[in-house]
């Protein structure tokens, strides 16, 4: 189970603020509490072990992020032993909740069977939901169910649509994606434009691809370009396509 970069916050108290939140957290046992001061121990102390037991105290009253911060700990190990039928039990109490990101995950979970039965249509439906709150992984993922068909029924035109939706949320693979799309349909202006923008997001799939691209061109007006592409590499790939932009314009 990834974690989200959401998740990576810097947090600044006062020992005041402190002081207040372990009489909150511990004496008081307020969920809110418990979690900011999980956060707390989390991203300041880098004290993992007892960040994770606040933020199991708080999910256990039912605090939604809470839940999903558990669920993220057991399927990372921190701070607990790895145990992904626990972080499939904490996302999906997250999900019912609608927290978008346990939803994605969730979805994760039974399609790949991960800490759970494989259930595609589980996984449909709780990509869907994901979808719908906007998460740009979730529609990528229900795009290739839509494409593959893995539902029983193939629908490129809505896969199509979710792959744009995520593409132009800047997800790299989607954006590949649209750019594979658009040079099968002879749109090559579009499809470089896509490959573009993946590329310099560091997908892989779509260097290379921006890298054929740019050879055939060499190959038909530019000679110059091909020495340029024979130092290609993944460290140096902003760099060469920047060359390559300027001796083609």
């Amino acid at each position: 189970m990834s974690v989200s970069k959401n998740s990576i916050e810097k947090l600044k108290y006062t020992k005041e603020d402190i002081k207040q939140l372990f009489n909150q957290a511990i004496i008081q046992k307020c969920a809110k509490s418990q979690f900011i001061l999980g956060k707390f121990y989390v991203y300041e102390k880098k004290n993992y072990k007892q960040g994770f037991k606040l933020y199991l105290q708080a999910a256990e009253q039912g605090h939604i992020i809470a839940q999903y911060r558990v669920a993220e700990c057991y399927g990372n190990s921190y701070g607990v032993e790895y145990n992904m039928e626990e972080a499939f039990k904490w996302c999906k109490k997250a999900s019912v909740q609608s927290h978008r990101m346990a939803q994605y995950q969730l979805g994760s979970c039974y399609e790949y069977g991960k800490g759970c039965i494989a259930n595609i249509n589980e996984a449909y439906i709780w990509y869907t939901k994901a979808s719908e709150q906007g998460v740009p992984e979730a529609k990528y993922n229900l795009g290739v169910i839509y494409e593959t068909g893995k539902c029983g029924v193939k629908n490129t035109i809505k896969a199509l649509e979710l792959y744009t939706e995520a593409a132009n949320k800047g997800l790299p693979e989607a954006q590949f994606k649209i750019g594979v799309f658009n040079e099968s349909i002879g749109n090559i202006k579009e499809a470089f434009r896509y490959y573009k923008l993946s590329a310099e997001n560091n997908d892989f799939n779509a260097q290379f691809k921006l890298g054929l691209i740019y050879k055939k061109a060499a190959e038909q007006d530019h000679n110059d370009i091909l020495k340029v592409i024979d130092t290609l590499n993944a460290n140096n790939f902003l760099d060469v396509l920047d060359k390559i932009d300027k001796i083609m314009n």
